[in-house]
Protein backbone atom coordinates (compact mmCIF):
# COMPACT_ATOMS: atom_id res chain seq x y z
CA UNK A 1 0.00 0.00 0.00
CA UNK A 2 2.79 1.92 0.89
CA UNK A 3 4.43 1.55 -2.38
CA UNK A 4 1.62 2.49 -4.69
CA UNK A 5 1.52 5.50 -2.04
CA UNK A 6 4.79 6.27 -3.22
CA UNK A 7 4.44 5.97 -7.06
CA UNK A 8 1.67 7.86 -7.12
CA UNK A 9 3.61 10.60 -5.75
CA UNK A 10 6.27 10.36 -7.35
CA UNK A 11 3.78 10.51 -10.36
CA UNK A 12 2.25 13.27 -9.16
CA UNK A 13 5.79 15.03 -9.19
CA UNK A 14 6.68 14.26 -12.47
CA UNK A 15 3.48 15.92 -13.91
CA UNK A 16 3.78 18.94 -11.79
CA UNK A 17 7.31 19.02 -13.24
CA UNK A 18 6.43 18.73 -17.04
CA UNK A 19 4.06 21.48 -16.05
CA UNK A 20 6.48 24.15 -14.99
CA UNK A 21 9.05 23.43 -17.84
CA UNK A 22 9.34 26.04 -20.59
CA UNK A 23 8.73 26.18 -23.91
CA UNK A 24 11.91 26.55 -25.47
CA UNK A 25 9.81 27.65 -28.95
CA UNK A 26 7.75 29.90 -27.31
CA UNK A 27 10.82 31.36 -25.54
CA UNK A 28 12.80 31.62 -28.89
CA UNK A 29 9.92 33.32 -30.81
CA UNK A 30 8.97 35.92 -27.96
CA UNK A 31 13.32 36.91 -28.28
CA UNK A 32 13.05 37.05 -31.91
CA UNK A 33 10.01 39.31 -31.33
CA UNK A 34 11.81 41.76 -29.14
CA UNK A 35 14.87 41.70 -31.29
CA UNK A 36 12.28 42.92 -34.14
CA UNK A 37 10.22 45.22 -32.37
CA UNK A 38 13.76 46.49 -31.16
CA UNK A 39 14.90 46.90 -34.69
CA UNK A 40 11.56 48.68 -35.54
CA UNK A 41 11.95 51.08 -33.17
CA UNK A 42 15.86 51.50 -34.31
CA UNK A 43 14.70 52.48 -37.77
CA UNK A 44 11.60 54.77 -36.40
CA UNK A 45 14.69 56.76 -34.17
CA UNK A 46 16.52 57.00 -36.79
CA UNK A 47 13.97 58.20 -39.44
CA UNK A 48 13.48 60.87 -36.58
CA UNK A 49 16.70 61.73 -36.61
CA UNK A 50 16.90 61.82 -40.66
CA UNK A 51 13.90 64.49 -40.19
CA UNK A 52 15.39 66.06 -37.43
CA UNK A 53 18.98 66.76 -39.18
CA UNK A 54 16.64 68.21 -42.06
CA UNK A 55 15.19 70.43 -40.20
CA UNK A 56 18.12 71.96 -38.47
CA UNK A 57 19.87 71.98 -41.55
CA UNK A 58 16.88 74.17 -42.94
CA UNK A 59 17.23 76.36 -40.28
CA UNK A 60 20.69 76.51 -39.96
CA UNK A 61 21.05 77.19 -44.17
CA UNK A 62 17.38 79.67 -42.97
CA UNK A 63 19.65 81.32 -40.30
CA UNK A 64 22.59 81.90 -42.79
CA UNK A 65 20.70 83.02 -45.86
CA UNK A 66 18.70 85.73 -42.82
CA UNK A 67 22.13 86.65 -41.75
CA UNK A 68 23.10 87.60 -45.66
CA UNK A 69 20.32 89.30 -45.86
CA UNK A 70 20.89 91.81 -42.94
CA UNK A 71 24.39 92.11 -43.81
CA UNK A 72 23.03 93.64 -47.61
CA UNK A 73 20.37 95.31 -46.20
CA UNK A 74 22.58 97.12 -43.67
CA UNK A 75 25.17 97.60 -46.82
CA UNK A 76 22.03 98.86 -48.85
CA UNK A 77 21.53 101.12 -46.31
CA UNK A 78 24.82 102.65 -45.79
CA UNK A 79 25.26 102.98 -49.61
CA UNK A 80 21.70 104.59 -49.49
CA UNK A 81 22.71 107.09 -46.54
CA UNK A 82 26.27 108.04 -48.98
CA UNK A 83 24.54 108.47 -51.89
CA UNK A 84 21.85 111.04 -49.89
CA UNK A 85 24.47 112.49 -48.69
CA UNK A 86 26.45 113.16 -51.89
CA UNK A 87 23.42 114.37 -53.26
CA UNK A 88 22.84 116.81 -50.38
CA UNK A 89 26.28 117.77 -50.63
CA UNK A 90 25.90 118.96 -54.11
CA UNK A 91 22.80 120.31 -54.10
CA UNK A 92 24.49 122.86 -51.12
CA UNK A 93 27.26 123.05 -53.05
CA UNK A 94 25.08 124.18 -56.24
CA UNK A 95 23.25 126.37 -54.16
CA UNK A 96 26.33 128.45 -53.53
CA UNK A 97 27.33 128.29 -57.11
CA UNK A 98 24.40 130.45 -57.96
CA UNK A 99 24.32 132.28 -55.12
CA UNK A 100 28.07 133.35 -55.43
CA UNK A 101 27.25 133.84 -59.24
CA UNK A 102 23.84 135.93 -58.05
CA UNK A 103 25.68 138.15 -56.84
CA UNK A 104 28.57 138.45 -58.79
CA UNK A 105 25.47 138.72 -61.90
CA UNK A 106 24.40 141.91 -59.83
CA UNK A 107 27.58 143.56 -59.24
CA UNK A 108 27.77 143.54 -62.80
CA UNK A 109 24.34 144.72 -63.78
CA UNK A 110 25.02 147.50 -61.50
CA UNK A 111 28.01 148.38 -63.05
CA UNK A 112 26.96 148.32 -66.36
CA UNK A 113 23.87 150.79 -65.15
CA UNK A 114 25.86 153.27 -63.28
CA UNK A 115 27.96 153.47 -66.59
CA UNK A 116 25.26 153.67 -69.39
CA UNK A 117 22.82 154.90 -67.17
CA UNK A 118 20.81 152.38 -69.47
CA UNK A 119 20.09 148.46 -69.65
CA UNK A 120 21.35 147.53 -72.80
CA UNK A 121 23.29 144.72 -74.53
CA UNK A 122 25.56 144.25 -71.45
CA UNK A 123 22.62 144.12 -69.12
CA UNK A 124 20.62 141.71 -71.35
CA UNK A 125 23.70 139.37 -71.52
CA UNK A 126 24.27 139.30 -67.89
CA UNK A 127 20.36 138.51 -67.11
CA UNK A 128 20.98 135.71 -69.64
CA UNK A 129 24.09 134.25 -68.11
CA UNK A 130 22.67 134.20 -64.23
CA UNK A 131 19.25 132.73 -65.99
CA UNK A 132 21.74 130.09 -67.80
CA UNK A 133 23.25 129.49 -64.23
CA UNK A 134 20.44 128.68 -62.44
CA UNK A 135 19.36 126.20 -64.92
CA UNK A 136 22.57 124.72 -65.19
CA UNK A 137 22.20 124.10 -61.27
CA UNK A 138 18.94 122.58 -61.27
CA UNK A 139 19.90 120.54 -64.45
CA UNK A 140 22.46 119.01 -62.22
CA UNK A 141 20.63 118.51 -59.26
CA UNK A 142 18.07 116.60 -61.98
CA UNK A 143 20.40 114.52 -62.90
CA UNK A 144 21.86 113.43 -59.89
CA UNK A 145 18.54 112.38 -58.66
CA UNK A 146 17.73 110.20 -62.28
CA UNK A 147 21.02 108.39 -62.15
CA UNK A 148 21.03 107.52 -58.34
CA UNK A 149 18.32 104.76 -57.33
CA UNK A 150 16.12 105.48 -55.23
CA UNK A 151 15.74 103.08 -51.81
CA UNK A 152 12.68 100.89 -53.45
CA UNK A 153 14.33 100.17 -56.75
CA UNK A 154 18.12 99.86 -54.91
CA UNK A 155 16.43 97.04 -52.71
CA UNK A 156 14.41 95.23 -55.66
CA UNK A 157 17.89 95.42 -57.57
CA UNK A 158 19.88 93.69 -54.66
CA UNK A 159 17.33 91.36 -54.33
CA UNK A 160 17.14 89.98 -58.00
CA UNK A 161 20.68 90.22 -57.77
CA UNK A 162 21.19 88.01 -54.58
CA UNK A 163 18.57 85.73 -55.92
CA UNK A 164 19.93 84.95 -59.13
CA UNK A 165 23.47 83.64 -57.39
CA UNK A 166 21.58 81.80 -54.99
CA UNK A 167 19.78 80.03 -57.44
CA UNK A 168 23.23 79.64 -59.87
CA UNK A 169 25.24 78.41 -56.69
CA UNK A 170 21.90 75.96 -55.49
CA UNK A 171 22.19 74.53 -58.92
CA UNK A 172 25.95 73.92 -59.03
CA UNK A 173 25.12 71.93 -55.32
CA UNK A 174 22.59 69.82 -56.69
CA UNK A 175 24.88 68.77 -59.72
CA UNK A 176 27.44 67.87 -57.61
CA UNK A 177 25.27 65.89 -55.06
CA UNK A 178 23.09 64.00 -57.49
CA UNK A 179 26.62 62.40 -58.63
CA UNK A 180 27.63 61.78 -55.50
CA UNK A 181 24.45 59.89 -54.94
CA UNK A 182 24.42 58.13 -58.46
CA UNK A 183 28.01 56.76 -58.01
CA UNK A 184 28.25 56.00 -54.28
CA UNK A 185 27.94 52.37 -52.78
CA UNK A 186 27.84 53.52 -48.81
CA UNK A 187 24.27 53.71 -47.79
CA UNK A 188 24.60 56.50 -45.41
CA UNK A 189 26.95 58.80 -47.48
CA UNK A 190 23.99 58.49 -49.77
CA UNK A 191 21.87 59.41 -46.82
CA UNK A 192 23.59 62.53 -46.59
CA UNK A 193 23.96 63.76 -50.11
CA UNK A 194 20.31 62.91 -50.53
CA UNK A 195 19.12 65.16 -47.42
CA UNK A 196 21.21 68.10 -49.10
CA UNK A 197 19.93 67.45 -52.31
CA UNK A 198 16.23 67.87 -50.70
CA UNK A 199 17.21 70.79 -48.79
CA UNK A 200 18.94 72.56 -51.54
CA UNK A 201 16.45 72.66 -54.16
CA UNK A 202 13.70 73.83 -51.54
CA UNK A 203 16.23 76.41 -51.32
CA UNK A 204 16.34 76.93 -55.16
CA UNK A 205 12.78 77.72 -55.56
CA UNK A 206 12.47 79.64 -52.91
CA UNK A 207 15.02 81.83 -55.16
CA UNK A 208 13.49 81.02 -58.16
CA UNK A 209 10.16 82.24 -56.94
CA UNK A 210 11.74 85.24 -56.01
CA UNK A 211 13.05 86.65 -59.68
CA UNK A 212 10.21 88.32 -61.69
CA UNK A 213 10.34 85.13 -64.45
CA UNK A 214 6.99 84.93 -66.18
CA UNK A 215 4.76 82.41 -65.09
CA UNK A 216 5.68 79.65 -67.75
CA UNK A 217 9.29 79.82 -67.32
CA UNK A 218 8.89 79.77 -63.39
CA UNK A 219 6.48 76.67 -63.97
CA UNK A 220 9.06 74.42 -65.61
CA UNK A 221 11.38 75.75 -63.92
CA UNK A 222 10.20 75.33 -60.41
CA UNK A 223 8.76 71.59 -61.50
CA UNK A 224 12.71 70.61 -62.13
CA UNK A 225 13.68 71.35 -58.64
CA UNK A 226 10.33 69.96 -57.14
CA UNK A 227 10.92 66.91 -58.25
CA UNK A 228 14.56 66.63 -57.45
CA UNK A 229 13.43 67.75 -53.71
CA UNK A 230 10.34 65.57 -53.36
CA UNK A 231 12.36 62.22 -55.17
CA UNK A 232 15.49 62.74 -52.60
CA UNK A 233 13.23 62.76 -49.50
CA UNK A 234 11.48 59.41 -50.64
CA UNK A 235 14.94 57.40 -51.57
CA UNK A 236 16.27 58.99 -47.89
CA UNK A 237 13.34 57.22 -46.26
CA UNK A 238 14.06 54.16 -48.23
CA UNK A 239 17.30 54.26 -47.46
CA UNK A 240 16.41 55.07 -44.28
CA UNK A 241 14.41 51.75 -43.74
CA UNK A 242 17.08 49.54 -44.76
CA UNK A 243 16.00 49.17 -48.48
CA UNK A 244 18.46 49.31 -51.24
CA UNK A 245 17.74 51.72 -54.45
CA UNK A 246 17.12 49.59 -57.38
CA UNK A 247 18.11 50.00 -60.41
CA UNK A 248 15.09 51.93 -61.68
CA UNK A 249 15.16 54.53 -58.73
CA UNK A 250 19.30 55.20 -59.75
CA UNK A 251 17.70 55.43 -63.52
CA UNK A 252 15.64 58.18 -62.58
CA UNK A 253 18.14 59.85 -60.86
CA UNK A 254 20.32 60.12 -63.73
CA UNK A 255 17.49 61.39 -65.72
CA UNK A 256 17.38 64.48 -62.75
CA UNK A 257 20.95 64.59 -62.92
CA UNK A 258 20.83 65.34 -66.58
CA UNK A 259 17.95 67.73 -66.88
CA UNK A 260 19.71 69.23 -63.83
CA UNK A 261 23.10 69.98 -66.07
CA UNK A 262 20.72 71.24 -68.51
CA UNK A 263 19.10 73.63 -66.16
CA UNK A 264 22.88 74.59 -65.13
CA UNK A 265 24.31 74.93 -68.74
CA UNK A 266 20.99 76.93 -69.65
CA UNK A 267 21.87 79.28 -66.20
CA UNK A 268 24.99 79.58 -67.26
CA UNK A 269 24.58 80.66 -71.43
CA UNK A 270 22.16 83.46 -69.27
CA UNK A 271 25.06 84.40 -67.12
CA UNK A 272 27.41 84.73 -70.01
CA UNK A 273 24.49 86.71 -71.75
CA UNK A 274 23.66 89.12 -69.20
CA UNK A 275 27.91 89.69 -68.08
CA UNK A 276 28.16 93.59 -67.70
CA UNK A 277 23.84 94.50 -67.17
CA UNK A 278 23.01 95.37 -64.43
CA UNK A 279 20.33 93.68 -62.32
CA UNK A 280 17.93 96.14 -62.52
CA UNK A 281 17.25 95.61 -66.22
CA UNK A 282 14.53 93.04 -64.35
CA UNK A 283 12.57 95.18 -64.06
CA UNK A 284 12.09 95.69 -67.34
CA UNK A 285 9.78 92.70 -68.99
CA UNK A 286 11.39 93.08 -72.51
CA UNK A 287 14.95 93.08 -70.59
CA UNK A 288 17.83 90.76 -72.84
CA UNK A 289 17.98 89.07 -69.16
CA UNK A 290 14.50 88.19 -68.97
CA UNK A 291 14.37 86.55 -72.69
CA UNK A 292 17.12 84.34 -71.93
CA UNK A 293 15.44 82.88 -68.89
CA UNK A 294 12.66 82.34 -70.85
CA UNK A 295 14.36 80.18 -73.51
CA UNK A 296 14.56 77.17 -69.59
CA UNK A 297 11.50 76.70 -70.52
CA UNK A 298 12.68 73.94 -72.84
CA UNK A 299 14.11 71.26 -70.03
CA UNK A 300 10.50 70.58 -69.55
CA UNK A 301 10.47 67.18 -71.75
CA UNK A 302 11.74 64.04 -70.85
CA UNK A 303 10.60 63.62 -66.76
CA UNK A 304 11.23 60.19 -65.52
CA UNK A 305 8.35 58.64 -64.34
CA UNK A 306 8.03 59.61 -60.68
CA UNK A 307 4.57 59.26 -59.26
CA UNK A 308 3.45 61.68 -55.90
CA UNK A 309 0.54 62.55 -56.91
CA UNK A 310 -1.98 59.46 -57.11
CA UNK A 311 -2.36 56.31 -59.72
CA UNK A 312 -0.91 56.69 -63.17
CA UNK A 313 -0.78 60.72 -62.45
CA UNK A 314 2.58 61.01 -64.88
CA UNK A 315 1.17 57.79 -66.94
CA UNK A 316 2.73 56.56 -70.36
CA UNK A 317 3.93 58.17 -73.29
CA UNK A 318 1.60 57.57 -76.34
CA UNK A 319 2.54 57.64 -79.74
CA UNK A 320 -1.23 58.90 -80.98
CA UNK A 321 -2.07 62.47 -79.31
CA UNK A 322 -5.94 61.77 -79.87
CA UNK A 323 -6.78 65.91 -79.23
CA UNK A 324 -4.73 66.58 -82.36
CA UNK A 325 -7.35 65.26 -84.45
CA UNK A 326 -9.72 68.28 -83.77
CA UNK A 327 -10.40 71.95 -85.80
CA UNK A 328 -7.75 74.28 -85.31
CA UNK A 329 -9.15 77.50 -83.58
CA UNK A 330 -7.64 81.29 -84.44
CA UNK A 331 -5.50 82.94 -81.96
CA UNK A 332 -8.93 85.74 -81.67
CA UNK A 333 -10.90 82.28 -80.21
CA UNK A 334 -8.05 81.04 -77.81
CA UNK A 335 -7.79 83.74 -76.02
CA UNK A 336 -11.64 84.17 -75.93
CA UNK A 337 -11.27 80.52 -74.27
CA UNK A 338 -8.74 81.75 -72.14
CA UNK A 339 -10.51 84.63 -70.92
CA UNK A 340 -13.95 82.99 -70.57
CA UNK A 341 -12.57 80.05 -68.12
CA UNK A 342 -11.29 83.03 -66.06
CA UNK A 343 -13.57 85.83 -66.49
CA UNK A 344 -15.08 84.70 -62.91
CA UNK A 345 -11.95 85.74 -61.61
CA UNK A 346 -11.93 88.90 -63.19
CA UNK A 347 -8.62 88.64 -65.41
CA UNK A 348 -7.36 91.58 -67.33
CA UNK A 349 -4.56 92.64 -69.62
CA UNK A 350 -4.82 89.66 -71.64
CA UNK A 351 -2.31 89.38 -74.38
CA UNK A 352 -0.88 86.61 -76.60
CA UNK A 353 2.67 85.94 -75.63
CA UNK A 354 3.62 83.15 -77.91
CA UNK A 355 3.10 79.44 -79.91
CA UNK A 356 4.33 76.26 -78.09
CA UNK A 357 5.00 73.48 -81.06
CA UNK A 358 5.66 70.34 -79.60
CA UNK A 359 3.62 66.98 -79.65
CA UNK A 360 0.86 69.26 -78.68
CA UNK A 361 0.73 72.72 -80.33
CA UNK A 362 -0.40 75.55 -78.08
CA UNK A 363 -1.29 79.53 -78.12
CA UNK A 364 -0.07 80.52 -74.99
CA UNK A 365 -1.06 83.57 -73.13
CA UNK A 366 -0.57 86.12 -70.07
CA UNK A 367 -2.78 88.34 -67.64
CA UNK A 368 -3.36 89.84 -64.37
CA UNK A 369 -5.33 88.37 -61.45
CA UNK A 370 -5.80 91.26 -58.78
CA UNK A 371 -2.05 92.62 -60.02
CA UNK A 372 -1.04 88.67 -60.18
CA UNK A 373 0.77 87.55 -63.15
CA UNK A 374 -1.53 84.69 -64.95
CA UNK A 375 -0.10 82.25 -67.39
CA UNK A 376 -1.95 79.77 -69.63
CA UNK A 377 -1.65 77.36 -72.69
CA UNK A 378 -4.76 76.73 -75.04
CA UNK A 379 -4.78 73.63 -77.40
CA UNK A 380 -4.27 75.06 -81.11
CA UNK A 381 -6.35 72.31 -81.86
CA UNK A 382 -9.81 71.94 -80.19
CA UNK A 383 -9.24 75.54 -78.22
CA UNK A 384 -9.14 73.16 -74.79
CA UNK A 385 -7.51 74.42 -71.97
CA UNK A 386 -4.28 72.37 -71.03
CA UNK A 387 -2.36 74.49 -68.38
CA UNK A 388 -2.83 77.49 -66.27
CA UNK A 389 -1.24 78.58 -62.87
CA UNK A 390 -1.99 81.65 -60.99
CA UNK A 391 -0.17 82.02 -57.66
CA UNK A 392 -2.62 82.87 -55.22
CA UNK A 393 -2.57 83.69 -51.63
CA UNK A 394 -2.25 80.53 -49.42
CA UNK A 395 -1.20 81.35 -45.74
CA UNK A 396 -4.07 80.48 -43.95
CA UNK A 397 -7.31 78.15 -44.37
CA UNK A 398 -11.07 79.24 -44.80
CA UNK A 399 -12.38 76.08 -47.27
CA UNK A 400 -12.13 72.38 -46.10
CA UNK A 401 -11.37 69.90 -48.86
CA UNK A 402 -15.32 69.16 -50.07
CA UNK A 403 -16.10 72.45 -51.16
CA UNK A 404 -11.96 72.97 -53.12
CA UNK A 405 -13.31 69.87 -54.83
CA UNK A 406 -17.19 70.91 -55.65
CA UNK A 407 -15.00 74.46 -56.88
CA UNK A 408 -12.72 72.21 -58.93
CA UNK A 409 -15.68 69.72 -60.39
CA UNK A 410 -17.72 73.69 -61.60
CA UNK A 411 -14.29 74.98 -62.90
CA UNK A 412 -13.56 71.88 -65.17
CA UNK A 413 -17.11 71.08 -66.33
CA UNK A 414 -17.49 74.58 -67.35
CA UNK A 415 -14.11 73.94 -69.49
CA UNK A 416 -15.85 70.92 -71.26
CA UNK A 417 -14.36 68.54 -68.85
CA UNK A 418 -17.37 65.88 -68.13
CA UNK A 419 -18.06 62.65 -66.15
CA UNK A 420 -14.68 63.22 -63.92
CA UNK A 421 -14.12 62.00 -60.72
CA UNK A 422 -11.98 62.49 -58.34
CA UNK A 423 -9.30 59.50 -57.52
CA UNK A 424 -6.75 61.41 -55.58
CA UNK A 425 -6.92 64.68 -53.07
CA UNK A 426 -3.98 65.69 -50.81
CA UNK A 427 -3.55 68.76 -49.13
CA UNK A 428 -0.29 70.91 -48.64
CA UNK A 429 0.53 74.49 -47.75
CA UNK A 430 -3.23 75.38 -47.38
CA UNK A 431 -4.01 74.20 -51.07
CA UNK A 432 -5.68 70.97 -52.37
CA UNK A 433 -4.54 69.14 -55.48
CA UNK A 434 -7.36 66.88 -57.01
CA UNK A 435 -6.46 64.87 -59.16
CA UNK A 436 -9.82 64.00 -61.72
CA UNK A 437 -10.15 60.23 -64.24
CA UNK A 438 -12.94 60.26 -66.71
CA UNK A 439 -15.74 58.02 -65.19
CA UNK A 440 -17.50 56.24 -68.30
CA UNK A 441 -19.86 54.17 -66.94
CA UNK A 442 -18.75 52.97 -63.85
CA UNK A 443 -15.22 52.48 -65.14
CA UNK A 444 -12.28 55.03 -63.87
CA UNK A 445 -10.44 55.81 -67.16
CA UNK A 446 -6.87 56.56 -65.96
CA UNK A 447 -5.20 57.97 -69.24
CA UNK A 448 -7.93 60.65 -69.49
CA UNK A 449 -6.53 62.90 -66.22
CA UNK A 450 -7.15 66.41 -64.77
CA UNK A 451 -5.14 67.58 -62.38
CA UNK A 452 -6.62 70.76 -60.15
CA UNK A 453 -5.17 73.33 -57.53
CA UNK A 454 -7.49 74.90 -55.18
CA UNK A 455 -6.21 77.47 -52.64
CA UNK A 456 -7.96 76.66 -49.24
CA UNK A 457 -7.56 80.49 -48.38
CA UNK A 458 -9.73 81.83 -50.84
CA UNK A 459 -11.30 79.05 -53.28
CA UNK A 460 -10.09 80.14 -56.28
CA UNK A 461 -8.65 77.77 -58.54
CA UNK A 462 -4.86 78.40 -58.89
CA UNK A 463 -3.69 75.52 -61.51
CA UNK A 464 -4.99 73.22 -63.81
CA UNK A 465 -2.91 70.42 -66.30
CA UNK A 466 -4.87 68.76 -68.61
CA UNK A 467 -2.73 67.40 -70.79
CA UNK A 468 -2.78 64.06 -70.51
CA UNK A 469 -6.84 63.84 -71.19
CA UNK A 470 -6.18 66.11 -74.19
CA UNK A 471 -3.66 62.96 -75.24
CA UNK A 472 -5.93 60.29 -74.40
CA UNK A 473 -9.33 60.61 -74.26
CA UNK A 474 -11.48 59.37 -77.60
CA UNK A 475 -14.59 57.29 -77.57
CA UNK A 476 -13.93 53.85 -76.38
CA UNK A 477 -15.57 50.11 -76.73
CA UNK A 478 -14.37 49.16 -73.13
CA UNK A 479 -14.32 45.15 -73.21
CA UNK A 480 -16.31 43.20 -70.62
CA UNK A 481 -14.29 41.72 -67.76
CA UNK A 482 -13.40 37.82 -68.27
CA UNK A 483 -12.18 37.54 -65.07
CA UNK A 484 -14.94 38.22 -62.23
CA UNK A 485 -14.42 40.57 -59.07
CA UNK A 486 -14.73 37.51 -56.69
CA UNK A 487 -11.79 35.63 -58.82
CA UNK A 488 -9.58 38.68 -58.92
CA UNK A 489 -9.64 39.18 -55.07
CA UNK A 490 -8.22 35.60 -54.72
CA UNK A 491 -5.43 36.79 -56.83
CA UNK A 492 -4.57 39.43 -54.26
CA UNK A 493 -2.31 38.33 -51.05
CA UNK A 494 -4.04 37.19 -47.73
CA UNK A 495 -2.45 39.86 -45.69
CA UNK A 496 -4.27 42.74 -47.37
CA UNK A 497 -7.14 44.00 -46.62
CA UNK A 498 -9.51 44.50 -49.24
CA UNK A 499 -11.44 48.08 -48.38
CA UNK A 500 -12.58 49.01 -51.73
CA UNK A 501 -12.38 47.31 -55.27
CA UNK A 502 -13.56 49.43 -58.82
CA UNK A 503 -13.01 48.60 -62.29
CA UNK A 504 -10.60 50.43 -63.79
CA UNK A 505 -8.63 51.06 -67.41
CA UNK A 506 -4.72 52.12 -67.27
CA UNK A 507 -2.12 53.17 -68.92
CA UNK A 508 0.50 50.85 -70.26
CA UNK A 509 3.26 51.26 -72.90
CA UNK A 510 1.28 51.77 -76.55
CA UNK A 511 -2.05 50.30 -74.80
CA UNK A 512 -4.60 50.23 -72.36
CA UNK A 513 -5.54 47.49 -69.57
CA UNK A 514 -8.93 47.20 -68.38
CA UNK A 515 -8.15 46.05 -64.38
CA UNK A 516 -9.65 45.47 -61.33
CA UNK A 517 -8.39 48.43 -58.62
CA UNK A 518 -7.82 46.94 -55.02
CA UNK A 519 -7.60 49.19 -52.21
CA UNK A 520 -6.06 47.62 -49.19
CA UNK A 521 -4.57 48.00 -46.18
CA UNK A 522 -2.25 46.07 -43.93
CA UNK A 523 -0.56 47.10 -40.65
CA UNK A 524 -1.78 50.92 -41.16
CA UNK A 525 -0.30 50.88 -44.64
CA UNK A 526 -2.51 51.62 -47.89
CA UNK A 527 -1.49 49.60 -51.07
CA UNK A 528 -3.07 49.77 -54.59
CA UNK A 529 -3.44 46.37 -56.29
CA UNK A 530 -4.28 46.30 -60.32
CA UNK A 531 -5.34 42.99 -61.29
CA UNK A 532 -6.10 42.42 -65.06
CA UNK A 533 -9.94 41.92 -65.30
CA UNK A 534 -8.92 39.89 -68.70
CA UNK A 535 -6.01 37.60 -67.28
CA UNK A 536 -6.58 37.36 -63.71
CA UNK A 537 -2.47 38.60 -63.54
CA UNK A 538 -1.12 41.63 -61.33
CA UNK A 539 0.17 44.12 -63.82
CA UNK A 540 0.42 47.12 -61.13
CA UNK A 541 0.78 47.50 -57.23
CA UNK A 542 1.50 50.74 -55.46
CA UNK A 543 1.97 51.79 -51.80
CA UNK A 544 1.20 54.85 -50.07
CA UNK A 545 3.65 56.37 -48.36
CA UNK A 546 3.52 59.58 -45.83
CA UNK A 547 6.45 61.07 -45.60
CA UNK A 548 7.25 64.51 -43.69
CA UNK A 549 6.85 66.24 -46.55
CA UNK A 550 3.26 64.93 -47.50
CA UNK A 551 2.00 61.79 -48.96
CA UNK A 552 3.79 60.16 -52.06
CA UNK A 553 2.53 57.14 -54.41
CA UNK A 554 5.46 54.58 -55.42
Amino acid sequence: MKDNEINTNNNVKKTKTKKVRPNKEKKKRLLEIRAQKRKKEEIEKERIRAEKRIELEKIKRAKKEEKERLKNLKQKEIEDRRVALLLKKQQIKEEKMRLKQDRKTKRAEHKAYRKNRRVGYGGWLASVISLGITVLALSTILGIQYFTPNVSKTALTNSYQHAYYETLSYVDSIDTNLSKVINSKDSSAKQKYLMVLAVDAELCESNLNLLPLNEESKYYTSKLVNQIADFSKYLNEKLIDNKELTNNDIENLVSLYNLNKTLKDGLSQVNSQIEGLNFSELMNKNSKMLTSFDQLKNISVNYPELIYDGPFSDGEKYEVINGNDLKEISIEEGLAVFNKALSVYGISNIEFVGETNGDITTYNFKGNIDMVEVYGEVSKNGGKLLLFTFDDSTSSTMYDSNYCIEKAVEFIEGLGYTNMEDVWVEEANNEITINFACNENGVIVYPDMVKVNVSQQTGRITGIEASRYFINHKERSIQKAKISKASAKERVSSDLEIVKTQLTIIPKINSEVLAYEFTCESDGEVYYVYIDALTGKQTEMFKVVNTYNGVLLV
